[in-house]
């Protein structure tokens, strides 16, 4: 079978996916804006490149900014595919993540072909995490003005949806961000997780390339500028909190103000933090070179110098590497609005972490409060402080709600057993659907 996927930050979810149809020896080719760092990682498949639609903006109407980002970007697509079709490639089914306008126009190209494509978050007026933050609202605008940018940013995604023939969304919160009448198209199936990479481990040490207790960029993958390596120990106290992004979406500034009275009060404790600099829902801060700095600017005066080398950035790491930070942790800390999941959390449970996370809906979806994790709520810094505190010192605690979560993980989302068959049938139910 002849497969096309389309995907700006390829593979996203679909690794898994990805290696199994390479495995069953598919045709597999890719359109994307960042190709792999090599070829070996996906063998077989083809890789095209297409690029971030060129906006000069000048003439461009501030409300419809993204729909013209979003109608360029299909465009592009559109003509990449006819590219592939005059080479002689038609494929059989087409499944793309439709972020930057990628599927409008998909079917007027291959309007015989299935189109499935993943879900992205609606973002809504009310609830979610639009105002969710008054401090750093994702959309700092009047009520009136916000509902009437989002309506319009929200409308490629629902011309979408009405012109794929499948969908597939991580969770629960995710499909339910949607209509109710695209509700039928929408199959919930998480991408899942290698738990026999993500799983317990006991004595072992480590070490990382961390930036120590001071404010530094990373370059654009993810790799900590100036770092020195740092060994870490099972056993050694380590709090951790694993996001793509630094921004208050993922806490980050809730955590942060924290640090002082936390590294005070437990004198052997290293905080890990695995992260970039980047936006992915909050807008870059006015006065600062990213939301890190801004908040390492704020709470740097009271912190020692003692304090400041017991905190870690590690830059963002590869797989293995950061299964072994997760396995180091003693408490694991998921902080987030109401929005998307990162798959870091399941990989938290997956090894066995004790967490603390933030009680908001998407999460509810996997962490039952006392029983496989502890939620607390997301501004209650002082709740959160104690929280971990209390969790340090509670090491059969820490080890119940470790075993729980690895449980769960292993019951409802292991990647072989569980998520990529259900893949697989609804990779079955797109192609009967012609």
């Amino acid at each position: 079978m002849k497969f096309l996927f389309i995907h700006s930050r390829f593979p996203g979810n679909a690794k898994h996916l990805i290696n199994h149809l390479i495995e069953q020896q598919h045709e597999i080719v890719v359109l994307t804006m960042k190709l792999p760092p090599n070829d070996k990682q996906f063998p077989g498949v083809r890789f095209f490149q297409y690029e971030y639609p060129n906006i000069k903006g000048d003439d461009t109407h501030p409300w419809i900014y993204d729909i013209e980002t979003r109608v360029q970007c299909g465009e592009i697509i559109f003509h990449k595919i006819a590219a592939l079709r005059e080479q002689g490639f038609i494929p059989d089914i087409v499944i793309a993540h439709p972020s930057l306008g990628e599927s409008l126009f998909i079917k007027d190209i291959l309007p015989q072909v299935p189109l499935g494509i993943y879900c992205d978050l609606i973002i809504n007026v009310k609830g979610q995490a639009i105002g969710f933050d008054r401090e750093f609202d994702i959309v700092p605008q009047s009520h009136e003005v916000r509902s009437a940018q989002i309506y319009l940013h929200n409308s490629t995604y629902f011309m979408q949806m009405e012109r794929a023939n499948t969908a597939i969304a991580e969770t629960r919160f995710h499909a339910n961000s949607y209509p109710r009448p695209f509700h039928p198209k929408i199959s919930i199936i998480n991408s899942g997780v290698d738990t026999n990479l993500f799983k317990p481990r006991v004595d072992f040490s480590i070490q990382l390339p961390s930036v120590v207790g001071h404010y530094q960029l990373f370059t654009p993958g993810g790799a900590a500028v100036s770092a020195q390596n740092v060994t870490f120990n099972k056993g050694d106290e380590i709090i951790t909190m694993v996001c793509r992004n630094f921004e208050p979406a993922r806490g980050c500034h809730i955590l942060f103000r924290i640090l002082p009275e936390l590294l005070q009060r437990r004198t052997r404790a290293h905080v890990i933090l695995s992260g970039v600099d980047g936006q992915s829902f909050n807008k870059r801060p006015d006065n600062y070179e990213s939301w890190r700095q801004q908040f390492w600017t704020e709470i740097e005066p009271k912190l020692t110098v003692e304090a400041k080398s017991r905190i870690h950035f590690v830059g963002i790491l590869p797989e293995d590497k950061l299964a072994s930070l997760l396995q180091l942790s003693t408490v694991n800390l998921y902080l987030s609005y109401p929005v998307i999941v990162g798959n870091e959390l399941l990989q938290a449970m997956s090894c066995g972490c004790a967490i603390i996370a933030s009680n908001v809906a998407p999460v509810r979806e996997f962490i039952e409060n006392g029983t496989n994790g502890i939620l607390v709520d997301f501004f209650d810094k002082e709740n959160l402080l104690e929280r971990i505190i209390y969790l340090l010192k509670n090491d059969k605690l820490r080890h119940l709600l470790g075993m729980r979560a690895r449980q769960f993980i292993l019951e409802r989302y292991d990647v072989q057993t569980r998520s990529l068959p259900t893949q697989i049938k609804w990779i079955n139910k797109l192609f009967a659907s012609r």
